[in-house]
């Protein structure tokens, strides 16, 4: 049914187990039949089943502005990979995907209309990745989840995320050994309005760069 919809913009399929819906099978979610829906802008996928192979099926969503991928834990570098042809996209959200490294962030340089990445829950995104994403220059929110216990994201990674002179919203979960650098914060971000850290500490910014701290 959905296959024949090819003039569809918008698309929700939450807690998908196959691609016939009428179903319960175990095993990967087959997304072949979003093959041809090439005028998607806007498509939210939240499964546990979807895996590598199955985001092959979204390469010819050339018009897609917003990919959302949530709790999809069976997906790795190899199958964001697929989505390099992805490159008028705007927004991606990768809540809960877990398996996701340094190395899924390398085709993203070349979205240059990117504006929201959510990598919240990527526990495996080390400083590497942030001198991956100093190179995504349009970015103004960027979520980074870091492992509750032992950060991988530090003092030393942090100021590279001061070439994204547009971002407005950085939020930091988990983040523990990144203090340093916040604190020095004044150095960079011209336009950032609010920081989240690791401990639920949220800092405003005002017209003078002066820095709130609330809980």
């Amino acid at each position: 049914m959905l296959a024949n919809m090819t003039e569809l913009r918008i698309l929700f399929l939450w807690s998908i187990v196959n691609a016939r819906f009428s179903e319960v099978l175990m095993g990967p979610v087959d997304l072949n039949f979003l093959q041809n829906l090439t005028k998607m802008e806007d498509l939210s996928i939240k499964s546990s089943d979807v895996t590598d192979d199955s985001l092959n099926s979204l390469r010819n969503m050339r018009a897609l502005k917003s990919l959302s991928l949530t709790g999809c834990s069976k997906i790795s570098d190899k199958g964001i990979a697929h989505l390099d042809t992805l490159t008028n996209l705007e927004s991606m959200f990768f809540p809960g995907c877990n398996r996701l490294t340094d190395t899924c962030l390398v085709p993203f340089q070349q979205m240059a209309n990117m504006k929201k990445l959510s990598l919240s829950g990527c526990g495996n995104i080390t400083n590497v990745g942030i001198t991956i994403l100093k190179n995504m220059t349009s970015l103004r929110e960027l979520s980074i989840g870091c492992k509750e216990y032992g950060s991988k994201i530090s003092d030393a990674g942090l100021p590279n995320l001061y070439h994204l002179r547009e971002l407005k919203e950085l939020r930091l979960d988990g983040c523990d050994q990144v203090m340093g650098a916040i604190n020095q914060v004044d150095r960079g971000w011209g336009a950032l309005a609010t920081l989240a850290t690791f401990a639920g500490i949220l800092y405003s910014f005002f017209g003078n760069r002066s820095l709130s701290r609330s809980i």
